[in-house]
C-alpha cells in the first residue's frame, strides 16, 4: 500500500491529507444552494477506476445557506463548505485549486435530486445528488480539550509543506479563553480551508499533539527549547507528511525588546531580494563561528560567504545574484551542521534547508492543472524490507481513465527519492510541459536508488508494483528511464541489461563508471552487457538515447568515452553539452529538455 496521496491505483488521490488536496473533494458540495435544497444529500462520483461516496448537509444559518460535507471513506465528517451560486434551478461553484475544479448542476422540479457535471483538470464526470432526509443539526464544536501544559503554545504557528515542488501554507492558531484554557483553529490558506476547529491539544514533555476531528487528522510536533518552533508531521489516514511550524506572537503589539536584543520573530531567513540576492540570518549569540554549507549554489568561495554578527546575536551573510532555481544549504554553527530554524522548506535527504529563487518559467508554480506526487511504500524482495518511492501522476489521472506511459527517473549519490520533487521540482516541470502540450501526460516514478542490489529491486519489485497499481502501459514503446550522476550510471546498467523493456534512455552527468583505465568503460562492463550491446534486433525499438553533461563537470570525459563506446556498438546517442557543472541547475534543465521527447 502507498503511504501518500496515491494510496493505491483505485482513486489514488482520495487518500490524501484532506487540507492539501481536499479541493478534489470539496467542490461538489458547494452546489447545494438551490431554490430549496435543504436536507442531507448523497452522491457518487463514478469513474473507470471505481466510485466515491459523498454526503452533504444543507441548511439555513442566520438567513444564509450553509453546508457541510462528509467523506466516509476518510472519516471526514461535518467539514464546512461555502461559495454557492444559484440562478433559479441552476447551481454552480468554482473554487481555487488544481485544475480549476467546478461543478454545474440543476435542481429537479420536485426538489429531490440535482443532476450535474463535475469538471477538473479538463476531465468531466457526471455527479448526481439525491435528497435523503431533512437537514441534520449542526453541532457547535466544543472547546479543545487540554492535556498537559499547553499554555506555552498560545500564538500563531505557521509552516509550509513542500510537496512535489509546491509550497502549501498551513497555520495553527492557539488562543487563551477567559477560563485560561487554550482553544485552536486550523487554516490552509492555499486550499481554502479556514477556521477549522481543533478538537484536542496535548503536551507531553516537548511533544505536542493536535487533533482535528473534522478532518480525521492530527499534527504531532516537537517543541524546541524556547518554544519558538516545532518540527513534526501532519497525519491523516495513515499518511504522514513533514510539516515544521514557526511561532509568531498574537497580533497584539509585542513588548519592546531589551536594549541590544533583537526580537526572534523579526528574523527573516532566507530573504530573497528582487535582484536575486539572498540574505541568510541565524540567531546564535553564543556561537564563535557561523558559515554556510551548500553544494548547489554556484560562484561561492570555497569557504563560503563571510558572516557578520550584530549586537543582538544575529549572524548574517548575503550572496548573489543567483540564477533562478531551488538550492540546498545548511548553517555551520561552531562546526555543527544546522538547519535554518526560520525556514520551514527543506529537502529531506541529508537534512538540507531549501531556498527557491523565482524567475524560470519552466519550473514555476503556474496557474495550470497540477498533477499529484505521492510518497509510496512497497516491499522490496531484493532487499527484504520496505522501501519508499515518489510517484507523479499527471493532471486528471485521479478522476479520468485510460492508461499512461511510464518514465522512471533516478536520483544521484547522496540524494533520495524525495530529491527530484523537492530540489529538482520535477512535478512542476512536468505540470508546465503538459499544460503547454510540449510533453505527453505520463506517470513518473522516482525510486530510492541509493541501495544495494538496486537493479534487482528495480526489475523485480519497482516495475511490477507500478504496473500492477497504476494504469501504466506495459510495452517497450511506453517506457522510459533516466537518471543523474550515480542514477545515470544505474540507468545505463539497467537499460542495457533490459533493452527490450525501454524505448527511451536519458543519462544526465554520467556514463559507464568503472575502476579501470579512466575514463574508458571497463572491459568487464562491456562483456557483461554484450548481449544487449550487440543485439541488432533491439536497436530499432530504441527511439532515443540521450546524454547531457556540463562542460565544467568532472564526469564529462566519462560521458564522452561512453558515447564513443556506444557508437562502436551501433548506437546513435544524442549528446547535449551544456554550460556549467555537476549541479541541479543542469539536471532540472535536462529534465525539461528530455521529457518533451518522450512518447511522441
Amino acid at each position: 500500500m502507498s503511504s501518500s496521496r496515491n494510496c493505491f491505483s483505485k482513486w489514488p488521490a482520495i487518500s490524501v491529507t484532506l487540507w492539501l488536496a481536499g479541493l478534489w473533494l470539496l467542490v461538489p458540495a458547494a452546489v447545494l444552494a438551490a431554490t430549496n435544497p435543504a436536507g442531507v444529500w448523497e452522491g457518487t462520483l463514478k469513474g473507470p477506476a471505481g466510485e466515491l461516496s459523498i454526503v452533504f448537509n444543507l441548511h439555513r444559518d442566520g438567513g444564509k445557506w450553509a453546508a457541510e460535507m462528509d467523506f466516509p471513506a476518510q472519516g471526514v465528517s461535518g467539514l464546512p463548505l461555502a461559495n454557492f451560486k444559484v440562478d433559479g434551478a441552476a447551481i454552480g461553484v468554482t473554487l481555487p485549486g488544481p485544475g480549476n475544479p467546478h461543478y454545474a448542476g440543476k435542481l429537479s422540479e420536485d426538489g429531490k435530486s440535482i443532476s450535474g457535471t463535475f469538471t477538473q483538470g479538463g476531465i468531466s464526470l457526471p455527479l448526481d445528488l439525491k435528497w435523503k432526509s431533512e437537514p441534520r443539526a449542526v453541532e457547535t464544536a466544543p472547546p479543545a480539550q487540554n492535556t498537559g501544559d499547553v499554555q506555552v503554545l498560545e500564538g500563531v504557528w505557521e509552516g509550509v509543506l513542500a510537496e512535489g515542488g509546491n509550497q502549501l501554507r498551513a497555520r495553527l492558531t492557539f488562543t487563551r479563553n477567559a477560563g485560561g484554557s487554550i482553544t485552536g483553529t486550523f487554516d490552509s490558506m492555499d486550499q481554502g480551508a479556514s477556521q477549522l476547529p481543533v478538537t484536542s491539544i496535548t503536551r507531553t514533555g516537548d511533544t505536542v499533539t493536535v487533533a482535528l476531528k473534522v478532518l480525521a487528522a492530527s499534527y504531532q510536533g516537537h517543541l524546541n527549547k524556547d518554544a519558538s518552533a516545532m518540527t513534526g508531521s501532519w497525519n491523516q489516514g495513515g499518511v504522514s507528511q513533514p510539516l515544521n511550524l514557526q511561532r509568531r506572537l498574537p497580533s497584539a503589539p509585542p513588548p519592546a525588546p531589551a536594549p541590544g536584543v533583537r526580537q526572534r520573530s523579526s528574523i527573516v531567513s532566507p530573504e530573497v531580494s528582487p535582484d536575486r540576492r539572498i540574505m541568510f540570518r541565524i540567531l546564535a549569540p553564543q556561537a564563535k563561528t557561523v558559515g554556510l554549507r551548500t553544494s548547489d549554489i554556484p560562484g561561492l568561495p570555497r569557504a563560503g560567504p563571510a558572516f557578520a554578527k550584530d549586537e543582538g546575536g544575529v549572524w548574517s551573510a548575503t550572496i548573489g545574484p543567483i540564477d533562478p532555481g531551488s538550492y540546498r544549504y545548511t548553517f555551520m554553527v561552531d562546526g555543527v551542521s544546522t538547519l535554518d530554524p526560520r525556514n520551514p522548506a527543506a529537502a529531506e535527504c541529508n537534512a538540507w534547508s531549501l531556498v527557491y529563487l523565482p524567475g524560470a518559467e519552466f519550473m514555476e508554480t503556474a496557474n495550470v492543472p497540477h498533477g499529484t506526487v505521492a510518497s509510496v511504500t512497497y516491499y522490496s524482495r531484493a532487499l527484504a524490507h520496505f522501501q519508499r518511492m515518489h510517484v507523479y501522476t499527471p493532471p486528471g489521472y485521479e478522476i479520468g481513465g485510460g492508461q499512461y506511459p511510464t518514465f522512471y527517473l533516478l536520483h544521484g549519490s547522496g540524494h533520495c527519492d524525495d530529491s527530484w520533487t523537492s530540489v529538482g521540482r520535477a512535478g512542476l516541470i512536468l505540470d508546465n510541459l503538459i499544460a503547454a502540450k510540449k510533453a505527453q501526460p505520463m506517470i513518473v516514478v522516482m525510486p530510492a536508488s541509493y541501495t544495494d542490489a538496486f537493479a534487482e529491486d528495480f526489475v523485480n519489485s519497482i516495475m511490477p508494483y507500478v504496473e500492477k497499481n497504476y494504469r501504466a502501459l506495459t510495452d517497450r514503446a511506453h517506457r522510459a528511464i533516466a537518471g543523474l550522476s550515480m542514477g545515470g550510471g544505474q540507468t545505463l546498467d539497467i537499460s542495457l541489461s533490459h533493452l527490450d523493456k525501454f524505448a527511451y534512455v536519458g543519462v544526465f552527468s554520467a556514463g559507464v563508471f568503472s575502476y579501470g583505465p579512466w575514463p574508458m568503460p571497463s572491459p568487464e562492463w562491456i562483456a557483461q552487457h554484450a548481449n544487449m550491446l550487440d543485439d541488432a534486433a533491439l536497436k530499432p525499438g530504441l527511439k532515443l538515447l540521450w546524454f547531457g553533461t556540463g562542460t565544467d563537470d568532472s564526469t564529462i570525459p566519462t560521458t564522452k568515452a561512453t558515447i564513443e563506446m556506444l557508437k562502436k556498438h551501433g548506437f546513435a546517442p544524442v549528446f547535449r553539452e551544456s554550460p556549467g557543472g555537476h549541479t541541479w541547475i543542469n539536471w532540472r534543465n535536462y529534465l525539461n529538455e528530455f521529457a518533451p521527447q518522450l512518447f511522441q
